[in-house]
């Protein structure tokens, strides 16, 4: 091995994001210490520093100085997900109730997989940062789009739709410039496959982002639909965006969480008023997978629904550990009980 002496002047520097990362342990390391030791100021300052440093993260390019960070916003917290309810005197007291609990189907997935992992989601803990997170919204943003101009009357080309998904990509989690770019071809590639798809689409638009609010044990399941068409027959159907590697098969569809939660809604919503005939996954890596909708899966699935908020209402929150579940968890390295 062979040693050249240092060219340059100074001591060695940090890699700009090596330099950020440093103060972010350090501000994290403080503030723990100062909740460890019920410094409640000092922590809320603390906070207010990692608050800007995540600012920062998001917004490097387009406000480098942070100058339009705004501290107080870090206190700007809904209280009803705030459990103010505890007996300080020994009293156990659920962490959920009807008034304070809203649900998402993704949320009621990750119970059904795995409760302590719903906990620790639902208690803010932070988990490993994903860069797929930032590549699914870059494209769905990019989807949502291409899917607006097309009802206007204006299909874009390809070259338009990657020029969509440059003004909607989003940079938070990538470690580096190298992954970042690997992962924006992999975007555009998908962008690319849903334009071609969409050429060959004749059904009619009806929904975009398609929100709702349901309610089912006096709890509210909230979400929004990606797309809803309708077909030749008049008929609608329910399309989820999936950008991720991980395929369900056709046979697991029926008994899916989330597309039952949307049929569901779709039915209650008054401008459509009836079930979806169809649900399609297009996953955007490889296929499109769909199934037929039928009230009696339907119905069946949010009986399981009703049972899962049960549970939730009752504060069961073991840990159901497995190799599977485990591996794409974002709590694995802190959790007792990984696998």
């Amino acid at each position: 091995m062979k040693a050249y002496d240092y060219q340059g002047k100074g001591l060695l520097q940090d890699t700009p994001t090596g330099f950020l990362e440093r103060i972010k342990k350090e501000k994290q390391k403080e503030a723990s210490l100062a909740i460890d030791q019920m410094s409640i100021t000092t922590a809320a300052h603390k906070l207010i520093q990692l608050a800007r440093i995540k600012y920062f993260e998001e917004h490097k390019v387009d406000d480098p100085k942070c100058k339009k960070f705004d501290p107080m916003k870090v206190f700007d917290i809904d209280l009803s997900q705030v459990s103010l309810e505890q007996d300080l005197g020994g009293k156990v007291v659920p962490m959920f109730n009807a008034n304070n609990l809203t649900l998402s189907a993704s949320s009621i997935d990750t119970y059904m997989t795995c409760p302590l992992q719903f906990k620790f989601n639902r208690m803010r803990i932070p988990g490993q940062n994903k860069t797929y997170f930032d590549l699914g919204t870059s494209v769905h943003d990019t989807i949502q789009k291409i899917s607006e101009e097309k009802i206007e009357g204006k299909m874009p080309s390809k070259k338009e739709a990657e020029k969509i998904l440059d003004n909607k990509w989003i940079f938070r989690t990538f470690e580096s410039g190298q992954q970042e770019s690997s992962m924006k071809d992999t975007a555009k590639e998908m962008i690319e496959k849903y334009v071609e798809m969409e050429k060959e689409n004749n059904n009619e638009i009806v929904g975009i982002e398609e929100e709702f609010a349901i309610k089912r044990k006096n709890v509210i399941i909230n979400g929004r639909i990606d797309r809803i068409e309708k077909n030749q027959d008049g008929e609608f159907e329910l399309f989820d965006y999936k950008t991720g590697k991980t395929m369900i098969k056709p046979e697991d569809m029926i008994s899916d969480v989330q597309i039952n939660v949307y049929a569901a809604a779709i039915k209650e919503i008054k401008k459509f008023g009836k079930l979806p005939v169809k649900a399609t996954l297009m996953y955007l890596r490889k296929e499109p997978v769909s199934t037929t909708i039928s009230e009696m899966n339907v119905n069946g699935m949010m009986k399981v629904v009703d049972n899962t908020i049960d549970d939730i209402l009752a504060g069961k929150f073991e840990a159901t550990p497995s190799s599977s579940t485990c591996r794409n968890c974002s709590y694995k390295n802190m959790c007792e009980f990984a696998e």
